[in-house]
């Protein structure tokens, strides 16, 4: 079963999304709508030594850290109770690091298929159903770099292609 967990951070944007499965709101940094996070970046580790990292999330290949999930111990019950919650701290602080982590222990347990998207780019779609087209393609385009192919959703590009809606779309 396919499993998404959206948060959304504009207020006028939609709150929730009816999609299979979990329906966990996972929190956004101020810009971005965030699906459970996947390091986007390859790093030949063997020849980067390890620093502090001050900027962007953390990746414990390359930075040093400490390891962010048991400071929320709480999200992974939220979780499997298909709750909704919200990460909201201020800038800086780790939320994009704890996220990228979470993605990464939900998809190793082989429970639930997380992925990060950003879908700023939907605010400028004509009318919401060329913005859900922009999303889907955010999210295509995400998964076919992070998931495996029997996870993936239908190919879909951010113009000229009826997709349903996205509900349809991630089914």
């Amino acid at each position: 079963m396919r499993t998404w967990s959206l948060a959304f951070p504009y207020p006028s944007a939609i709150r929730s999304a009816a999609l299979t499965g979990l329906y966990s709101t996972i929190g956004a940094s101020d810009t971005s709508l965030k699906f459970l996070l996947k390091s986007q970046h390859a790093v030949n580790t063997a020849t980067m030594a390890k620093f502090f990292n001050t900027a962007g999330p953390c990746r414990p290949e390359i930075h040093y850290m400490v390891d962010p999930l048991p400071r929320l111990s709480g999200v992974q019950k939220l979780i499997d109770g298909q709750h909704y919650f919200v990460i909201h701290a201020p800038r800086q602080t780790g939320k994009t690091t704890y996220l990228y982590t979470l993605m990464h222990h939900l998809n190793a347990a082989g429970c639930y298929t997380a992925l990060t998207v950003n879908i700023q780019a939907a605010v400028s779609g004509k009318d919401a159903w060329d913005a859900m087209r922009i999303v889907a393609a955010a999210i295509y385009r995400q998964a076919t770099m992070y998931l495996p192919e029997v996870e993936q959703p239908k190919a879909v590009t951010e113009i000229g292609q009826d997709f349903g809606n996205l509900q349809s779309y991630l089914n």
